[in-house]
């Protein structure tokens, strides 16, 4: 059974082209409550390379020279064998600072496919890298927006505050550059 999953890792890692190399050791194990139950694991790190090996997976995300990276969070619902067999999920979740309105742009990706957004009364269809995307307003306050989209088998969740210093319009831009 363990030769059989970690051929599986191995294949996935070695096979697929948006793969990151995996994390190994204690890193790719989730803590458990007690023998067989495993607890989901979130973890900060320092660069988007150190989140994607804990997840096993390569993401996209923004390149706009107008976002700036101030943190990075992964995590995973069980461990990475999990992940990689399609048994449990992991995320990515990026916050960017925009300048020059200063306001912050979380974005949240998967290589799973989490279903479709919940769409409400207010929601909006829009285009986001061709691909078609749910806007809808509301968040913790009523100037968030929140656009969800699946692009090239990732699931992406964006969350905004907007402004007059930052529009939807530029928000679109940031997440346009996304790759």
């Amino acid at each position: 059974m363990v030769l059989i999953a970690g051929a599986v890792m191995a294949g996935f890692l070695f096979f697929s082209p948006d793969v990151q190399a995996c994390a190994n050791g204690a890193d790719a194990k989730n803590p458990e409550s007690q023998p067989g139950v495993t607890l989901p694991v979130e973890r900060q790190f320092e660069t988007i390379a150190q989140a994607e090996r804990f997840i096993c997976h390569s993401i996209a995300y923004p390149r706009d020279e107008s976002a700036t990276l101030e943190g990075v969070t992964a995590f995973r619902s069980g461990s990475l064998q999990q992940v990689v067999e399609g048994d449990a999920t992991a995320e990515v979740r990026l916050q960017y600072r925009i300048a020059p309105s200063g306001r912050l742009l979380q974005l949240n990706v998967s290589p799973q496919d989490l279903g479709a957004p919940r769409a409400s009364p207010q929601s909006q269809t829009l285009r986001v890298q061709g691909q078609e995307a749910l806007l809808t307003p509301g968040g913790p306050s009523l100037d968030y927006v929140q656009v969800d989209w699946r692009k090239d088998g990732l699931s992406f969740h964006a969350q905004a505050q907007l402004s007059d210093g930052f529009t939807l319009e530029m928000l679109l831009v940031a997440l346009e550059s996304t790759r």
